[in-house]
């Protein structure tokens, strides 16, 4: 079932570059709340200002299989926004 699905979607973009995306979105949208123009209350933003971007924690890949081709191992807490 999923070997016809790959071969329909051959381009389909890998996890890797998946995942890239999502976090690039996250960052941004740290960015955005550290703004001025951020409608996040003030008092929050002041704190938020003070604070440095921290990128997500990677997965524990110990012990893990071998992923199938264009897979990638990734945790929760890393893609939420």
């Amino acid at each position: 079932m999923t070997d016809e699905w790959r071969a329909k979607h051959s381009k389909t973009e890998p996890a890797s570059k998946l995942l890239e995306h999502i976090l690039a979105e996250r960052r941004k949208k740290w960015e955005e709340d550290q703004s001025l123009n951020s409608p996040l209350p003030t008092r929050r933003r002041r704190k938020a200002g003070k604070e440095k971007y921290v990128e997500p924690a990677g997965p524990d890949k110990i012990g893990l299989p071998e992923l199938p081709r264009n897979w990638i191992v990734a945790s929760l807490s890393g893609l939420q926004t």
